[in-house]
C-alpha cells in the first residue's frame, strides 16, 4: 500500500518556508522597484541564507539544502506566492535546472568558472535550445557548431529563450553531428555573456506585459540572433553528440520546478 503522508521533517521545511515567503518576501514587495530591486534581492537572499535557505534543490555539499522531489515541489509551491520567492532561495528558471545540468555533466574546470558563482548567486543563467522552425521537436533546430583549432564557431538563431535579458551565462545546443543518428547530432556550449557573437534581437510579445521591472526580474522572452559565435572547446558541456540527452535531463528537472508555481 502506498503511504501518501507527507513525511514530518517535509512538513517543517514547508512551514519554514512559508513563513519566509509570507513574513519577508511578500512585504518586501511593496518597494520593489527597478531601482530598489538589487539591494531588496540583495537583503532577501542575506536573510534566506542565514536560515539555511538557499538553492533547495542542490547539494548539501554545494552549499543547498539538498531536497528530494516532493520537499523540492511543495518548497516551489511556498516560493511561488511571491514574485520574490524563487529569487530570494536562488532557485528561479531557468538558471535552477541549467545548474542542475551543469552539475551533473560539467568538468571541473566548468564546475569551479561557471558553477560556483551560479550557486553563490553572483551570476545568472540561461538556456538556449528552442528555435523558430522546430516546433516541440528540438531535433528539427539548424544553429550549427563547427570546429575551428581549439574553437566551434556557432551560427543560427533561437527563440523564446527565456531571461537570455539578465543572463551572465548562455547554455547553447546546437549541431556538432548532422551525419550522426538523430539523437546524437546535437552539442551544447558554455558561452559568456555579453558577446559579440550573441545578440538579442527583442524581447518577444507574450500575454505576459512587458514592464522595466518584469524584464528586470528575468520575466522576459527572447530572440536570439547567433553569428559567428567562438566558443573554446573547453567550454563544450558533457561531451560531443550528447546535447539532446542533457537536454532531457534539464526539462525533467524544470518541468517539476514550473508546475509548482
Amino acid at each position: 500500500m502506498i503511504d501518501f503522508e507527507i513525511p514530518d521533517e517535509t512538513k517543517l521545511v514547508r512551514a519554514q518556508v512559508r513563513e519566509f515567503v509570507q513574513d519577508v518576501c511578500i512585504p518586501a514587495e511593496k518597494n520593489l522597484s527597478v531601482e530598489t530591486f538589487d539591494d531588496i534581492l540583495a537583503e532577501l537572499r542575506q536573510k534566506a541564507r542565514a536560515q539555511g535557505l538557499w538553492c533547495p534543490f542542490f547539494p548539501v555539499e554545494w552549499g543547498g539544502m539538498g531536497l528530494k522531489p516532493l520537499a523540492n515541489a511543495l518548497v516551489q509551491m511556498e516560493l511561488g506566492e511571491s514574485m520574490l520567492g524563487a529569487l530570494a532561495l536562488n532557485t528561479q528558471g531557468p538558471d535552477d535546472a541549467t545548474m542542475m545540468t551543469l552539475l551533473h555533466h560539467g568538468t571541473a574546470y566548468q564546475h569551479e568558472k561557471f558553477l560556483k558563482p551560479l550557486v553563490e548567486g553572483q551570476k545568472r543563467v540561461c538556456y538556449a535550445m528552442t528555435e523558430k522552425g522546430g516546433g516541440a521537436d528540438a531535433t528539427g533546430m539548424k544553429t550549427s557548431a563547427v570546429e575551428d583549432g581549439d574553437n566551434y564557431i556557432l551560427n543560427g538563431d533561437k527563440w523564446y529563450i527565456s531571461s537570455a535579458n539578465v543572463a551572465d551565462i548562455a547554455v547553447v545546443m546546437a549541431k556538432t553531428d548532422p551525419d550522426a543518428p538523430r539523437h546524437q547530432q546535437f552539442s551544447t556550449f558554455i558561452v559568456e555573456l555579453p558577446n559579440p557573437g550573441f545578440n538579442i534581437l527583442r524581447n518577444i510579445d507574450t500575454m505576459h506585459r512587458h514592464t522595466p521591472l518584469g524584464e528586470r526580474l528575468g520575466a522576459a522572452h527572447c530572440e536570439i540572433q547567433i553569428k559567428d559565435l567562438v566558443v573554446p572547446k573547453a567550454n563544450l558541456l558533457g561531451g560531443r553528440g550528447q546535447g539532446f540527452n542533457m537536454g532531457q535531463h534539464r526539462l525533467g528537472y524544470g518541468r517539476l520546478r514550473h508546475r509548482m508555481h
